[in-house]
């Protein structure tokens, strides 16, 4: 569920998508700034990237913003489940399906595409798309059922 104060900065995100759609940006959000590796208490425009360089390495014209209309930008990058979305949103999808409870990503409503700036699908729902794929063969190669008996069998993996 979206914040107090989310959908303004969302607003900004999306009057902003020229300025957010720069090379290695895979998305943003509205989210809490984060400062040495603490949480500063402010509400910020967090954009997430493949792969985070120190400020001096990344060239004049593809660095992002240090804020977009008074709300600052906290690049922060990409974990392993993050970039695999951004290419095949369904691997994703069916990697979170299967995944262990403590790896679980946070549903963000309001994370958005980089350039496109549409709404990722929201994650909560991926067993019932995984489903669906299922009972319509939309993903080729997979044997479903023995990939979920394999998954339920085992209790260490």
């Amino acid at each position: 569920m979206a914040r107090s104060g989310d959908r303004e900065i969302d607003r900004t995100i999306t009057k902003n998508l020229h300025r957010l759609s720069k090379y290695g940006v895979l998305m943003a959000r509205p989210g809490n700034e984060i400062a040495g590796h603490q949480l500063t208490g402010k509400r910020a425009v967090v954009a997430t990237v493949h792969t985070k360089k120190p400020p001096a390495s990344v060239p004049q014209g593809e660095a992002l913003p240090q804020s977009i209309g008074g709300i600052p930008v906290d690049v922060r990058e990409a974990n392993a489940y993050q970039r695999l979305r951004a290419i095949d949103p369904l691997a994703a999808e069916v990697s979170q399906t299967y995944r262990r409870p403590e790896d679980a990503e946070p549903d963000s409503p309001l994370e958005r595409k980089l350039p496109s700036g549409e709404l990722l699908k929201n994650t909560r729902n991926a067993a019932g798309r995984l489903q669906q794929a299922k009972r319509h063969k939309l993903i080729a190669g997979v044997n479903f059922e023995a990939e979920s008996e394999r998954y339920s069998t085992c209790s260490a993996i």
